[in-house]
C-alpha cells in the first residue's frame, strides 16, 4: 500500500512506473519505443510494467460481453422498469452503435410482433438501420404506419413513408402511407389536412397502436425542423430556456421529461407523447453516450417499455441513477 512515508527514491520509482505504464496501455507505445523515448533498456522497462501489476498501478479486467450485457440489461430494466431491455456490446468507434442497435432491434420484432398488429415507424439513424437489418425470412403479417409527417428532399434517415413501405415489402405485410409535411404554417392547416380521409386512414391508427419503434433524439442541430421556414431563432431561444435534451417524433422534451412548450407542437403532424404513452408496446432504439441525458429523459417519462441500447451508454445510466437514489 502507498503511504505517507515513502522515501523520495520510491515515490521516483512510482511515479516512472505510472509514466511507462501510460505510454503503454494508453499511447500504444511499444516497450522499445519506451526505452528509447526514457534512455533505458527494454528489460528495464518490461520489468517496471510488470511490478506496476504486482504493486496494483496497473490493473488489467477481462470481461465476457455476453454475460455482462444481460446483467447490464437486467439491472437497467430492474432502475426503470422497463418492460424488456436488449443490451449491445459495440466494439470501435461511436459512428457504429446505429447499425448495432438496428440489427439487435431487428432480431427482437419477431418476438414482439403478431399477425394483425398495428405498428408505427418513426424515424432517425437507429429506426433507418432496424429497416435496413430486418429480414425477409419472417412474414409478421402486420401493418405499418409512419408517426409522423414526411418531408421531401432530406437524408434517408427522415424518409419515413419509405420505412414503412420497405418493412412492408420485407415482412409481407400491410403499411399505410402518410401524405403530409410534418411541420406547417398554421394550426389551420394541420387541422384542414387531419380532416382528409386519406390522412386520416393513418393518423387514426396512433391511438390504437399495438406497437411503435422509435429513436431518441438529441440534437436539435440535426433535426429536419432546421430546414424548414416555420422554425426560427425564437424557437431555439426557447428550448435553451427550458433545458431541452431531446426528442421522440420531434416532440421535445428536458431532463425530467417534461415537454416543450411551444407553439410548433400545434402545428405538427405527429404522434403526441399522450398517444405513446397508450400504445401498448414503445420500442426505443438509441445509444451513445452523446445520448445520455436523451435517453434518461425518455425513460423518466415512462412512456418506454421496450429498450435497446449499447452497453458502454447502459452502464453509465445504470451507474448515474443508482448515485441519484444514494443521495
Amino acid at each position: 500500500m502507498i503511504t505517507e512515508s515513502l522515501s523520495v527514491q520510491e515515490r521516483e520509482r512510482i511515479s516512472l512506473m505510472v509514466d511507462i505504464a501510460s505510454m503503454y496501455y494508453y499511447e500504444g507505445l511499444t516497450q522499445n519505443e519506451i526505452a528509447q523515448r526514457l534512455g533505458m533498456t527494454r528489460l528495464r522497462v518490461n520489468r517496471l510494467l510488470q511490478e506496476a501489476k504486482e504493486q496494483g498501478i496497473v490493473r488489467i479486467e477481462i470481461v465476457n460481453p455476453i454475460t455482462n450485457s444481460a446483467e447490464v440489461a437486467a439491472q437497467l430494466a430492474a432502475l426503470y422498469r422497463l418492460r424488456d431491455v436488449v443490451v449491445v456490446p459495440v466494439m470501435g468507434d461511436e459512428s457504429m452503435i446505429p447499425v448495432a442497435l438496428g440489427r439487435a432491434a431487428a432480431k427482437l420484432l419477431p418476438n414482439l410482433l403478431k399477425p394483425g398488429d398495428r405498428v408505427g415507424i418513426g424515424w432517425g439513424t437507429s429506426v433507418y438501420e432496424v429497416v435496413n437489418a430486418i429480414s425477409d425470412d419472417h412474414v409478421f403479417n402486420v401493418t405499418y404506419v409512419p408517426l409522423i409527417g414526411g418531408m421531401a428532399e432530406v437524408g434517408v434517415h427522415f424518409q419515413i413513408n419509405e420505412f414503412a413501405r420497405k418493412l412492408a415489402e420485407k415482412t409481407g405485410s400491410k403499411w399505410k402511407s402518410l401524405h403530409a409535411p410534418f411541420l406547417v404554417e398554421k394550426v389551420e392547416t394541420k387541422t384542414a389536412l387531419l380532416s382528409d380521409s386519406v390522412i386520416q386512414a393513418a393518423t387514426a391508427m396512433w391511438s390504437e397502436l399495438d406497437v411503435a419503434i422509435v429513436g431518441i433524439g438529441v440534437s436539435i442541430s440535426k433535426s429536419p425542423l432546421l430546414l424548414t421556414s416555420h422554425f426560427t431563432n425564437v424557437h431555439l431561444i426557447q428550448m435553451e430556456r427550458q433545458g431541452i435534451v431531446g426528442d421522440i417524433c420531434s416532440r421535445f422534451f428536458d431532463d425530467e421529461g417534461q415537454p416543450c412548450d411551444w407553439d410548433i407542437d400545434d402545428r405538427l403532424v405527429g404522434i403526441t407523447l399522450d398517444q405513446l404513452r397508450e400504445t401498448k408496446t414503445v420500442v426505443a432504439v438509441a445509444g451513445g453516450l452523446v445520448k445520455k441525458r436523451a435517453i434518461r429523459a425518455a425513460l423518466n417519462m415512462g412512456i418506454v417499455d421496450v429498450l435497446v441500447i449499447d452497453e458502454e451508454t447502459a452502464s453509465v445510466l445504470i451507474k448515474d441513477q443508482l448515485r441519484k437514489e444514494v443521495r
